[in-house]
């Protein structure tokens, strides 16, 4: 008999094994994160040579235990892993020889946030460091005890520490018996409610470490109540404390806080207060305008004071966000004790700057950069007795708006000692032939990126200018007269055994090559040997460079081309207008003598009796003008036509004598102006008012015949009818005058009687034609 076995599998033995299973998976996967992890970390440490010199070694999250020999800057990057540096950091002897250190610990997003920390004495194995640096926003905190045992450091930088407890790095510093030139916390405790405290401990720790150099740049700082007491001098020589932010306790007396700034900072020669909150120490933007401030106590601002008369350097940009304006302003303080040598006032909204300063006498202010004030004007006398003024720059402000004005000539006079000028980005187009007349000291002229066509000023006097920047601006070719200075100025030097050639920047000017810059083109080849400098031009709406071969297309083809086709064009045009004249005389003369035949024609026919008119005028008049008419008008007119005519032939019609009896009026004046070729009215005031005048040249007019007006008198044009004062708008008149009693004719009755006759010949001709 067969038995049959069949195993039931046990449920609880498989979910343990299934447990092992996964919790063996999980394992597997950890230990290949780690070893992932682990290995991604050994990529990122690495440590190699700088590529400047042999002295530097750049190292990435790694903190080398040995160093190559004879290395003397160390440089680590720390973005992927925590570290902690404690005295056995740097105690291989490698790291003995290291002058300058910098820690540089910022993360990145791919590795997340890290730690970096510094523990007792981390920094004792050290022994030639002279200048540690410290920056990153991952820097946490200081050991009491850090910097201990640090005897030769010199300079001590701590720069965008952002989250760093600065008031632990103070109580650190304190602990150590160190001394530094420099003490830089640029940017620090800003992410950190608490801030850098300036206290009487902070001023003690200044002495003691006798720092010559501080940087607050970009740090937030409250100050302290002190206690009144006088605070010693310090050693401090140079304050940075552009762009901070600053906290004052409550109900703070700023005149208090000045004695003792101005105690602690008696030996302070150099300050930067750019970007600072402006009513710090001035009342207002306002300050100098429109103001007279005669002697130095009036100037009763005590930080005005501290600033103008105890430093040598003075760094103030960025003071003022809105506008400011100084006009109808004179500052003398020629009685104040100035030191100042170095001034900067940029990017502060003077638009501006009328201030007439008037310095002590023997003043030693060598440098003055007023830039990035979209300035447009300032005064001549805002530095007029700076006689030691070396450096002036007016970059990037709007003194074109001066180019008209005459001070604009005059604002280096007084300068005298000046060396370098900046008139760069000011939009210039003409500068002043003689503006640097009295500079001849001047070494650098910067006159880059503005609108100058060409180069206007007087260079010749300036036997010392090693540098002129015209670069950018809109300059086409240098012409004749102010290229000859450049190269007079240029063989002066030579001449006089200058160690270096005038140097002349001229790039990115729209350089032309044509017929008319060919000797500029001469000068900038030969300039080529010396400057080694290229420069390209327009060449007929192309870009070529000048050289040898553009100046040769420019001398044989466009130099002719400008001669032979503006001589063939001008020949051509004087040949064309010799020919319309020659056309215009051939046409006036045939139009003469066309003329003087249909005159000679007219006066045939006329005189044979052939044509419908019997008359060669009618003359119409008021009844009140019969004197002037039957004594003058009459016989000097018959007269003229027969000096004309040669005949005794009566010629002129009038309505007294050749009217026929027992007519209608209206029908003989009709038939009067029919018969006659020319009407003459005579004008006067009763003609004006004579219904039947008015009506006779209505009558002439309508039947289209030719029409002279001869005025008696002076009329005015208000009593004509408007078809008179539209004739005597639009013909030529004679004129009757009256002197001692007897008429005479303008023009003459010569000249009447033919223009009777040629109007008569001509209305001849036109009926014919038809």
């Amino acid at each position: 008999m067969l038995m049959k076995f069949v195993i039931i599998p046990n449920k609880e033995n498989n979910m343990q094994q299934q447990m092992k299973m996964r919790s063996i998976t999980y394992t597997m996967i950890t230990a290949f994160a780690v070893i992932f992890v682990f290995c991604l970390n050994l990529t990122n440490q690495t440590c190699i040579p700088s590529d400047k010199d042999t002295v530097t070694v750049v190292c990435d999250n790694i903190v080398p235990v040995i160093l190559p020999s004879n290395i003397t800057q160390v440089y680590i990057h720390i973005y992927s892993l925590d570290i902690h540096f404690s005295g056995r950091s740097f105690s291989h002897k490698s790291w003995q020889t290291v002058a300058a250190l910098d820690i540089n610990a910022r993360y990145k997003n791919e590795y997340g946030g890290i730690t970096v920390t510094f523990g007792s004495m981390c920094f004792s194995k050290l022994y030639a460091l002279k200048e540690l640096r410290i920056q990153g926003v991952e820097i946490n905190g200081f050991h009491l005890y850090s910097f201990h045992k640090l005897e030769h450091l010199q300079k001590l930088r701590f720069f965008e520490c952002s989250y760093l407890n600065i008031n632990s790095v103070i109580a650190a510093l304190s602990h150590a018996n160190i001394t530094v030139d420099i003490l830089v916390l640029e940017d620090v405790s800003s992410a950190n409610t608490d801030k850098l405290s300036i206290n009487e401990n902070f001023y003690d720790l200044l002495q003691k470490m006798k720092v010559t150099s501080l940087s607050l740049r970009k740090t937030i700082f409250k100050i302290n109540q002190f206690q009144p007491r006088q605070m010693k001098t310090s050693g401090l020589t140079t304050l940075d404390v552009s762009q901070t932010t600053y906290m004052f306790p409550n109900h703070v007396d700023l005149l208090t806080l000045h004695n003792i700034f101005t105690s602690f900072f008696q030996g302070l020669k150099t300050l930067n207060i750019s970007a600072i909150p402006v009513q710090f120490f001035l009342p207002d933007k306002d300050f100098l305008n429109n103001r007279i401030i005669r002697k130095c106590d009036e100037l009763r601002q005590g930080f005005i004071q501290f600033f103008l008369l105890r430093l040598k350097n003075l760094y103030s940009n960025t003071l003022f966000r809105s506008p400011v304006i100084m006009n109808n302003t004179i500052l003398n303080i020629s009685d104040c004790h100035f030191n100042l040598k170095k001034w900067q006032f940029k990017e502060n909204n003077v638009q501006y700057f009328n201030i007439s300063i008037i310095l002590p006498q023997n003043n030693a202010l060598t440098e003055v950069d007023l830039s990035n004030n979209e300035m447009e004007y300032i005064s001549p006398l805002a530095l007029q007795n700076a006689h030691a003024l070396e450096i002036l720059k007016l970059t990037s402000n709007k003194l074109f708006q001066m180019e008209s004005l005459p001070d604009f000539k005059d604002l280096l006079l007084s300068n005298t000692a000046l060396k370098h000028v900046c008139l760069a980005e000011n939009k210039i187009s003409n500068m002043p032939r003689d503006i640097f007349r009295n500079n001849a000291a001047l070494e650098i002229i910067d006159l880059a990126d503005n609108h100058l066509k060409s180069v206007t000023f007087t260079l010749t006097h300036l036997e010392r200018l090693k540098s002129l920047n015209i670069a950018r601006n809109r300059i086409k070719f240098i012409e004749d007269k102010p290229l000859t200075d450049i190269q007079l100025l240029f063989k002066t030097r030579a001449s006089a055994g200058s160690n270096q050639t005038t140097i002349i920047e001229m790039s990115g000017n729209p350089f032309e090559c044509s017929c008319d810059s060919v000797r500029f083109m001469e000068w900038v080849i030969f300039l080529k040997q010396y400057t080694k400098r290229t420069y390209r031009c327009s060449m007929e709406s192309e870009e070529a460079e000048i050289n040898k071969d553009s100046l040769r297309n420019s001398k044989i083809w466009l130099c002719y081309r400008d001669v032979i086709i503006p001589g063939a064009s001008t020949g051509g045009l004087i040949l064309l207008a010799g020919i319309i004249i020659l056309i215009i005389c051939i046409c006036r003369r045939k139009r003469k003598q066309k003329q003087k035949f249909e005159r000679k024609r007219f006066l045939k026919d006329f005189k044979k009796g052939i044509l419908k008119e019997q008359y060669l005028c009618q003359i119409s008049y008021s009844s009140e003008d019969d004197a002037c008419f039957l004594n003058t008008i009459y016989p000097k007119l018959n007269t003229t036509f027969e000096e004309i005519l040669r005949c005794k032939r009566e010629v002129i019609c009038y309505g007294d004598n050749n009217f026929c009896l027992g007519r209608s009026i209206i029908d003989e004046i009709l038939r009067c102006i029919s018969e006659s070729c020319v009407i003459i009215f005579v004008i006067s005031k009763s003609f004006c008012a004579s219904h039947w005048c008015e009506m006779e040249l209505k009558e002439a007019h309508e039947m289209g015949k030719p029409i002279i007006l001869l005025f008696k008198e002076e009329v005015n044009p208000d009593l004509m009818s408007r078809l008179l004062r539209t004739l005597f708008n639009r013909l030529t008149r004679a004129k009757l005058v009256e002197k001692d009693g007897l008429y005479e004719l303008i023009p003459d009755w010569q000249s009447l009687g033919k223009s009777v006759i040629e109007l008569a010949a001509k209305n001849y001709e036109v009926e014919q034609s038809i």
